[in-house]
């Protein structure tokens, strides 16, 4: 890999979103289990709860896991698409298509994969 100035800022551009979005998903977390709170707090006799339907503190740590890969590999397909853009505007339309659509494909391949891993972990 070349050093310059478009690979390092390609690079410290994948890690700063990889940090963003790790920071959402805590807030984001936090959030939901503010909700849930509220809602078991209003509402005790809605839902007669079982031994299994506790939230464990692995399926937290699996899901932030998983959320810190897809950031990283958005980030990366990003950063490729965008430092091998040519063709001005209409370049950058086909290179903002293309990064979206392999982020896409890449996220839900690597979600099957990463999903049966973790479970097979998990056990």
């Amino acid at each position: 890999m070349a050093n310059t100035l478009g690979t390092r800022l390609g690079i410290f551009f994948a890690l700063a979103l990889v940090v963003a979005v790790v920071i959402l998903e805590m807030i984001g977390g936090t959030e939901f289990f503010h909700g849930g709170y509220l809602v078991s707090a209003n509402f005790k006799n809605a839902q007669e709860l079982q031994k299994g339907d506790l939230v464990k503190m692995g399926d937290l740590l699996n899901g932030l896991f998983k959320t810190f890969i897809f950031a990283l590999i958005i980030g990366t397909v990003s950063c490729h698409q965008g430092l091998a853009t040519i063709g001005g505007p209409r370049g950058i339309g086909r290179s903002v298509t293309k990064a979206v659509v392999n982020s896409i494909v890449m996220i839900l391949t690597l979600d099957y994969f990463l999903t049966r891993f973790l479970l097979y972990v998990q056990k």
